[in-house]
Formats: C-alpha cells, sequence, structure tokens
C-alpha cells in the first residue's frame, strides 16, 4: 500500500469526524463486537484517491465511505442459522476419517451457545482453514482483535465441556 501525500492526509482527518459519527451509528444498532471505526479509517485511507470536490463535501464523502464500510461488515457477517452451520461442521468431521472430537454432538452442542460472531471466527480458522491474519484482513480489523475473540471463544467451550 502506497503512503497518503500531505493533502491525502489532511482530507482524511477532515473526513474522520463524520466517518466516526457513522461508526458509532452502526456500533448502537449492531453491537461493539466489530471494529467499526478502524473500518472506515481504513475505508477512508483506501478511497481516499476517489474524492471528487466538485461532487460532494468532505463531511459527506466521509459519511458515505464510512457507510459503505459500515455495510460491507454487516454484509460479510450475515448470520448463518446454527442448523445450516451444525449440518455442515457434521458433513466434514463425517469426511474424515481421523476427528479431534469423540462425540461430535456434544462439539456441535457446544458451538451452538457461542454467539454468531464468535462462532462465525471458529468457522473461519478450523472448519474453513483460513488463518487469523486472513480472517482479520478479510474483515478490516485488527489480528489481536480475531485473536481475541478466538481466545474468548475456546475458553467458553472448554468450561461448557
Amino acid at each position: 500500500m502506497t503512503k497518503l501525500t500531505l493533502s491525502q492526509q489532511d482530507l482524511v482527518t477532515a473526513a474522520l469526524p463524520s466517518a466516526y459519527y457513522v461508526a458509532a451509528r452502526y456500533g448502537r444498532v449492531y453491537g461493539q463486537g466489530h471494529d467499526w471505526r478502524g473500518a472506515v479509517q481504513l475505508a477512508l485511507c483506501q478511497r481516499v484517491g476517489n474524492y471528487r470536490p466538485e461532487k460532494a463535501s468532505v463531511a459527506k464523502w466521509g459519511r458515505v465511505t464510512a457507510h459503505y464500510a459500515c455495510r460491507g461488515i454487516i454484509q460479510h457477517w450475515s448470520p448463518m442459522p446454527v442448523a445450516q452451520m451444525t449440518e455442515e461442521i457434521e458433513s466434514r468431521l463425517q469426511d474424515r476419517e481421523e476427528t479431534e472430537f469423540e462425540d461430535r454432538q456434544t462439539a456441535l452442542s457446544l458451538l451452538e451457545g457461542l454467539d454468531e460472531r464468535k462462532r462465525r471466527i471458529l468457522w473461519r480458522i478450523y472448519v474453513d482453514g483460513q488463518s487469523q491474519t486472513a480472517v482479520a484482513h478479510e474483515l478490516g480489523v485488527s489480528g489481536a482483535w480475531i485473536w481475541r475473540l478466538r481466545t474468548q471463544a475456546l475458553a467458553q467451550l472448554r468450561e461448557r465441556a
């Protein structure tokens, strides 16, 4: 990724207050589980070259860019029904000759007890085989945030087991 010029940095800085306002609204509506502010910061930096002063003010550009960034998170993390996820895990476990789970039903019922966000992270890491870095990059959040959520989810699974 290329560095921003001083004028681009000034543009992003000027757009941040209105973008943060949008991020805070999404945080109140959809929960604080996502890095809304980080997502809008990243989106502004990535799309700074697309700004056209003749089309919109800096504040409006910041709000619109923030809306698109937040909507992208929501669409990416659209909930998968627990039943569908359970069936998918069950079919993938049956395809393997050796499995870490001695009792598949217990493992599946434990996953049902997690919230959607943590269940989705475990899904991506352990079922889809993605790295934490790939999941973090995909979501536009830090790897540390994914690590914390994964650690919390695994701790909850251990407590229930």
